[in-house]
């Protein structure tokens, strides 16, 4: 491209848009005509499902129809079955002649293949009313289905809605044919029959929805419409008729008559086919007035773009023409300066072009710059030369030099400006650095250059001779401070020291009177377990005696239990006399009985069975007393049971607690001896730790040495950071005068050797051999 000449680009320029143009129209009118494509399938579509439409309105009328012709046995409707007949088969003529133009799917025709043999059927009476009915609502439905595939192929958004619409008005016609059957059928039997009113519920939940959403996608034309006609008496009466189905539900009694509701319902069902009739012809409209606009725009677009290209032609030549002159006259007056500033010719040409445009604007500014530049050039020239030397000495690496000679050009001279100001600031800034660093040669770290507004390098530089400083007073701070708290912390830890080595001595004195005391320990414990192998033995005899009052306390009971088995024995027998007195008693009456009958035969036998009677009485009355007697008895031995029952129960009680007491004076006895061997054991410990303080006392004495040595040390430190100035020392000697008293502290008074303590060794091994056992080692751990 970059070889190509201005011309040639200008004709590259002028092309592209030319073809743009051409693609963007060649591409609008495409589209257009590609909807106008999509439009007329869209006018097929709709009247595929116009015809389908008309063919189920038809054919529900002739469901309807058919069903009440069979209910009836052929006394209804038989005037009226074959109008509705013809017109369904013109409706079906309908759907092939549409198909065939607009190449659609003919097969939804196969459902009805068998149309004339149901209605043969239906003729002859020889298939029943909800066979019939089936047949006709499974065709209706399969239209249907074919009706609710052709919106989205549908490329129209308005028209693809206005069908959609439709569905839902055809469904909702459907479920209230649906409603019409099922309510017929309740109304004239006065109640609903097995699933028929959750049929009726479920087409009725249909019929709203579906007029919901034909209500939400028809367009306000067809809203208006349906609002105007689907009202008045019809429909309100089929509204009531429904709730009062509704409400009643499987409780019948509706009080409704049949054919009221079904020509109601019939009416009602015209009308939605009025309101399918009206938006059909809606879309249809709205169809043929989006071919003719699309018709239009596509002329419209023709005549545009011969427009476009005329206009464009005769501009671009004109326009072409002027530019190409005013560049040729540009580039000659450019070649002639341009040989000038070569050196190859003495004096400059000039542009020969007058024109007001933006070329002839440029020609007059390059033609005053040519006479300008060419008085301009000798004194930058100098110039250049003066700033080259000066670069020279900066670079050898003198700052205090200056460009002093005067440029023609305004650049150069806010250049040397530049230049010179940036010399002056730069020799300023390094003489700053350099008096700071001179400062901390001197130990003296609390000088800071001043940086003000620098930035860059220069900055940078300024911030590490301050950062430095500031490094050198942390690490001089942390180095004296450092210093005083190793000071402070050593002689803490000589005191600490001098502490430890105190009570290592004094640790190794009482360890000489804890020997003394395990040792009379020892000889008590011994005495503990006499005491407890005596007390074992008394337990011993004390549960024997226990045991034998528990043995005679049982035996005691055994003889009472006998007791209450013999007053047992005694209430049984007298049970036995009560019951043959009261047999007595019931024979006596019976005799009385037979003695009264007999009359006065019979006079002499009742005075005996009187007597009988009496005997009979007074024997049971002994009896009773001889149970209460035998029931005291049994109390009173039952009374004596529980004693000895409770007596034996205590001596046993006795017993186990005597065991218990014996058991735990054995462990007492055992704990004694555990005991002795465990203070052999201590005493042994003992021995040790005394042997553990006296090489403590040797450890401390180091420590002291070592404390002395780093106390030197941290006065060292403190003394060589004083002798330094740096920021924040002054913070530090305030807080090192409240410590003035650390050295004082320190003591120049030498570390004694610890004291050698006598080990009292005879006392651990006393005890040992006295208490000496197998589970010596065991003991000794625990411990």
């Amino acid at each position: 491209m970059k070889n190509l000449s201005i011309k040639i680009k200008l004709l590259i320029l002028v092309s592209v848009p030319l073809i743009l143009i051409l693609i963007l129209s060649v591409i609008n009118i495409m589209e257009t005509l590609n909807v106008k494509e999509n439009l007329k399938i869209t006018k097929n579509r709709i009247l595929e499902a116009e015809v389908l439409a008309t063919a189920i309105h038809f054919v529900q009328i002739e469901r309807g129809l058919s069903v009440g012709f069979v209910v009836s046995n052929g006394k209804n409707n038989s005037d009226k079955l074959l109008s509705i007949r013809q017109k369904v088969d013109s409706a079906l003529e309908d759907i092939k002649k549409v198909y065939a133009s607009t190449h659609g799917d003919t097969s939804v025709l196969s459902s009805l293949s068998d149309l004339s043999e149901k209605r043969a059927s239906v003729d002859s009476l020889s298939i029943n009313a909800p066979d019939t009915n089936a047949y006709f609502t499974k065709n209706i439905k399969t239209f249907l289905d074919v009706a609710l595939i052709i919106p989205p192929l549908i490329d129209d958004k308005d028209g693809r809605n206005i069908i959609q619409a439709y569905t839902h008005l055809a469904t909702s016609k459907e479920a209230l044919g649906q409603i019409r059957a099922n309510l017929n059928s309740a109304f004239s039997k006065n109640s609903f029959v097995e699933d028929t009113f959750f049929k009726f519920g479920g087409s009725l939940g249909a019929y709203n929805v579906n007029l919901g959403k034909f209500d939400v996608l028809a367009s306000d034309k067809v809203k208006r419409f349906y609002r105007d006609t689907y009202k008045g008496e019809s429909v309100d009466k089929i509204t009531a008729m429904m709730d009062i189905a509704r409400s009643k539900g499987m409780s019948g009694g509706f009080g409704v008559e049949p054919s009221v509701w079904f020509n109601e319902a019939t009416t009602s069902i015209d009308l939605l086919r009025d309101i399918e009739l009206e938006l059909y012809k809606d879309v249809l409209k709205l169809a043929d007035l989006k071919i003719e606009k699309t018709n239009s725009d596509i002329a419209v677009l023709l005549l545009s773009l011969v427009i476009v290209l005329l206009l464009f032609f005769i501009s671009v030549i004109i326009i072409f023409k002027n530019i190409t002159d005013s560049i040729k006259n540009i580039q000659a007056g450019l070649f002639s300066f341009f040989t000038f500033l070569n050196q190859k010719t003495d004096k400059a040409e000039s542009i020969n072009l007058d024109s007001k445009d933006e070329f002839g604007q440029m020609a007059k500014v390059i033609n005053e710059n040519i006479s300008s530049i060419e008085k301009g050039l000798l004194a930058d020239a100098n110039t250049v030369a003066n700033a080259v030397e000066t670069a020279n000495k900066v670079k050898a690496g003198y700052l205090n030099v200056q460009i002093t000679v005067l440029p023609n050009n305004p650049q150069l001279v806010e250049l040397r400006n530049v230049l010179n100001e940036m010399l002056v600031g730069l020799n300023a800034n390094i003489e700053k650095s350099l008096n700071t660093l001179k400062i901390y040669a001197t130990n003296n770290f609390t000088s800071r250059a001043d940086k003000a507004s620098l930035e860059g390098e220069v900055a940078s530089l300024i911030d590490g001779i301050n950062n430095l400083g500031n490094e050198i007073s942390t690490m001089l701070s942390s180095s004296l401070t450092n210093g005083l708290d190793l000071q402070t912390e050593a002689s803490t830890l000589k005191q600490s020291v001098e502490l430890l080595l105190t009570s290592s001595n004094q640790q190794a004195a009482s360890l000489e009177e804890t020997a003394a005391a395990m040792e009379e320990m020892t000889s008590n414990v011994q005495n503990n377990v006499a005491k407890s192998n005596d007390m074992a033995l008394m337990a011993t005899q004390t549960d024997s005696a226990a045991r034998e009052g528990a043995v005679l306390a049982s035996r005691t009971a055994s003889a009472m239990t006998e007791i209450q088995s013999a007053t047992n024995s005694i209430n049984d027998a007298v049970a036995i006399i009560e019951n043959i007195a009261f047999q007595t008693n019931i024979l006596s009456l019976n005799a009385a009985v037979e003695a009264a009958t007999a009359g006065d035969a019979g006079k002499g036998f009742a005075v005996v069975a009187q007597e009988v009677r009496n005997l009979a009485n007074r024997s049971a009355d002994a009896a009773k007393e001889i149970k209460a007697m035998a029931s005291q008895a049994a109390n009173k031995s039952n009374e004596g049971m529980n004693i000895a029952t409770e007596l034996t129960r205590g001596f046993e009680v006795i017993a186990d607690k005597i065991a218990q007491t014996a058991s735990m004076v054995q462990d007492v006895s055992n704990a004694n001896r555990e005991q002795m061997q465990g203070i052999g054991q201590i005493n042994t410990a003992v021995t040790q730790l005394d042997q553990m303080t006296q090489e403590n006392a040797k450890v401390a004495a180091q420590a002291d040495s070592i404390a002395n040595a780093t106390i030197s040390k941290a006065e060292a430190m403190v003394q060589d950071a004083l002798s330094k100035e740096f920021v924040g020392k002054s913070n530090i000697r305030a807080t090192q005068s409240s410590t003035t008293g650390i050295n004082a502290t320190r003591t120049s008074k030498p570390v004694q050797a610890a004291k050698p303590v006598v080990s009292k060794q005879k006392y651990a091994s006393n005890a040992i051999a006295k208490n000496s056992s197998k589970h010596e080692s065991d003991v000794w751990e625990s411990f």
